[in-house]
């Protein structure tokens, strides 16, 4: 999913009053027009995201006939018709094919990535000649290496020194070099209610939290996960956590923190931010325990229908209770390793960190009434307000990971239990900023209406 495209800023809207004798001149005209313009903008800034509605098709072309003969060459692709809309929300319509020669070179033995955009001709920034034409809504086609916020990607190349003719890919979705890359171009969209920044505490690239990430958009689209942020442990003493909703970091991780990332941390979480400890329990007497729990409930749903005699059933009812609360047992011994860390962040292991059925991680956006199992372990997930500790394998199962082996069904519960954890950091950080001090509008500075006061005074 693109990053969300700046919120119109908080500027009030002024509207041309008309009355009796005002001498309509030109300028007034316009401001007039400007005002409908205007909010027409904003309403889109505000509700979607720019893209491609339609079409607007990229392909290899042989150059047209009218060219002249030193431009007939292979640099020549064809842009089909189709519809996009910008971020300003201004209409981009290519309403017929349209040939575009490539002209980048880069410095021999080099290459670079060469975009193709649609950019907004406004035609009050075109001088027109007094026909009706000079008035119409249209459009550039861009080559460039640095794209402006306001443009629409078509396709991007890599493009080789020697201006090398261009070809198709055999394999559009791994496009090689000087062959048109589609992969990128944003489709105009409805704009997420949030978007979450996550932060990977960690020595190693956060693949889970990525895999994480790309499966958001298709389980849960009001959230928009921004690209994770990866700090060494190192770095997290001298990191600023204001931008911070979500952060993710292993136990063995946790426990090896200074105290100057410990501090980093308990500011994040006093500004209303999510701490989730991932604790792999592999190598304790967990993973030998739990399949146990599965075999005497098997025998217990066996010795039922089979109508066992009412000691043995009784048997293993006690058996079952026992282990169960050797679990407990081992369970608490193992967050009670987390204590140190949890009182230097400002959250306390005080009580067992159960979490009610009602509580935003258990509902929403997905209902768990049990938390999932992966493979034959059942996930622990326990909640101290913003620190979340979670026993068990679950960032593994975010990027499905082989060694794992786990059914689709079992890696699909994780992904969801992952978009509740996200939307619960990037909730409570959300409802964390409306109590407190006024927060800088996110889009000062690019606000795209800004015009809006200067032009005309609307």
């Amino acid at each position: 999913m693109p990053t969300p495209s700046p919120l119109p800023a908080a500027i009030p809207f002024s509207r041309l009053t008309i009355s009796d004798g005002l001498l309509m001149t030109a300028e007034l005209w316009n401001q007039a027009h400007e005002y409908h313009r205007q909010r027409q903008h904003f309403y889109y800034q505000a509700l979607f995201q720019p893209g491609i509605v339609w079409g607007l098709g990229v392909g290899v072309s042989a150059a047209p006939e009218a060219v002249e003969g030193r431009y007939r060459d292979g640099r020549w692709l064809q842009v089909q018709p189709g519809v996009a809309i910008d971020r300003l929300g201004n209409p981009l319509v290519v309403p017929e094919a349209i040939p575009f020669r490539m002209q980048s070179d880069p410095p021999q033995g080099e290459t670079a990535t060469v975009f193709l955009v649609l950019r907004y001709s406004d035609p009050r920034d075109r001088v027109g000649n007094g026909s009706a034409a000079a008035g119409v809504e249209t459009f550039a086609l861009v080559e460039t290496t640095d794209p402006q916020p306001e443009d629409v990607e078509l396709c991007r190349l890599v493009l080789t020194a020697g201006q090398p003719d261009l070809s198709g890919p055999r394999d559009v979705l791994a496009p090689g070099p000087n062959q048109p890359d589609l992969r990128h171009r944003p489709q105009a969209q409805l704009r997420p209610q949030g978007q979450v920044q996550m932060v990977a505490i960690g020595d190693d690239p956060p693949g889970e939290i990525v895999a994480l990430g790309a499966a958001v958009p298709a389980l849960y689209g009001p959230l928009a996960p921004l690209p994770p942020l990866p700090l060494s442990p190192a770095a997290v003493a001298t990191a600023d956590p204001t931008p911070w909703d979500w952060v993710s970091l292993s136990a063995p991780v946790a426990r090896g923190l200074d105290s100057g990332a410990l501090a980093t941390l308990r500011t994040h979480l006093s500004q209303g931010g999510g701490v989730l400890v991932a604790m792999d329990v592999a190598q304790t007497g967990l993973a030998a325990l739990y399949p146990l729990v599965m075999e005497l409930q098997q025998a217990i749903a066996a010795a039922r229908r089979e109508d066992a005699p009412a000691d043995l059933q009784a048997s293993l009812q006690q058996e079952l209770a026992a282990v169960r609360g050797n679990i407990a047992g081992q369970v608490a011994t193992l967050l009670q390793t987390l204590q140190g860390f949890a009182m230097a962040v400002g959250c306390p292991l005080q009580g067992s960190g159960d979490i009610p059925a009602d509580h935003p991680l258990r509902r929403h956006p997905f209902s768990f009434s049990r938390w999932p199992d992966l493979g034959d372990q059942p996930l622990q997930v326990r909640a101290w307000g913003g620190l979340v500790v979670v026993l068990g394998a679950l960032p593994a199962a975010w990027g499905a990971d082989p060694a794992l082996d786990l059914p689709r069904e079992q890696v699909r519960n994780a992904q969801e239990l992952g978009v509740n954890l996200l939307h619960y950091g990037w909730y409570r950080r959300h409802l964390h900023r409306l109590q407190g001090t006024p927060a800088m509008n996110e889009s000062k500075g690019s606000d795209s209406l800004r015009d809006r006061l200067s032009e005309g005074g609307l």
